[in-house]
C-alpha cells in the first residue's frame, strides 16, 4: 500500500538515530551526534512523507473500503448500482452522481465520483456477472436489507428519468439473484414508479 514502505523505512532510520544518540551522549562524540541527529531528522521527514502518501491513498478509495471487501451488503448494494448504471454498456455522469449521493444516504460515508468511474470501466471490461455474483452471496444477506439494493439500483437505474429495458432486465436480475418473492419485487417497483417512466 503506497506510503506503509517510507513509513517503515523512516521509522526505522529513526529509531537507528536515536540509538545511537543515546550511545554516544555517554563519550561526548560531537561529531557523531551531528550525524545521529541527521539520521532522526531524515528518518522522521521520510516517515512523514510515507504517512501523507498512506493517507492521499485511503482519501482515493471509498472511506468503508474494508468493508466493501468484508461485508456482504455493501459489496452487493455497491455491485448493484454499478451493474445498473452500465446495463447500457456506459457510464453517465448523472448515475455517477446518484450513486455517490445514495452511499451517502445509507453508509454515510463519501465514495470517490473516480473510484466509481473506474470500477464500473473494469467490470465493464471483466464482463461482472451480477447474477450469479449475488445468487453465490444472497444467503449472506439478510431479507430485509433485500429490497434496499433493489432499490439503490431503481434509484441509479432512474437517475436520468427514464428506465430503459436493459435497465429494467438487470434490475429483474438483481431481484432474482437476491431471491426475493415476486410480491416484493411488485411492491418496490410500484413504490418507486412514478420515479421514472
Amino acid at each position: 500500500m503506497p506510503g506503509t514502505k517510507n513509513m517503515s523505512i523512516g521509522a526505522v532510520v529513526a529509531i537507528v538515530g536515536m540509538l545511537v544518540i543515546g550511545n554516544t551522549l555517554a563519550i561526548s562524540a560531537r561529531g557523531y551526534l551531528l550525524v545521529a541527529y541527521g539520521a532522526v531528522l531524515f528518518g522522521g521527514l521520510q516517515f512523514v512523507i510515507g504517512l501523507f502518501q498512506f493517507i492521499s491513498y485511503k482519501r482515493k478509495s471509498p472511506k468503508s473500503s474494508a468493508n466493501i471487501q468484508v461485508d456482504p451488503y455493501v459489496r452487493a448494494i455497491l455491485q448493484a448500482m454499478l451493474s445498473t448504471s452500465i446495463a447500457d454498456g456506459e457510464l453517465d455522469e448523472d448515475e455517477v452522481v446518484a450513486i455517490a449521493e445514495i452511499y451517502i444516504q445509507i453508509f454515510g460515508g463519501e465514495i470517490q465520483a473516480s473510484w466509481i468511474q473506474d470500477t464500473a470501466k473494469s467490470m465493464l471490461s471483466d464482463g461482472f456477472d451480477i447474477g450469479k455474483t449475488l445468487e453465490g452471496n444472497a444467503v449472506l444477506i439478510e431479507d430485509s436489507m433485500k429490497p434496499v439494493i433493489l432499490r439503490a439500483a431503481y434509484f441509479v437505474a432512474a437517475a436520468d428519468g427514464i428506465i430503459d429495458d436493459n435497465e429494467k432486465k438487470m434490475l429483474l436480475t438483481i431481484a432474482d439473484a437476491l431471491k426475493m418473492e415476486q410480491s416484493e419485487i411488485d411492491k418496490t417497483f410500484e413504490e418507486l414508479q412514478p420515479l421514472a417512466t
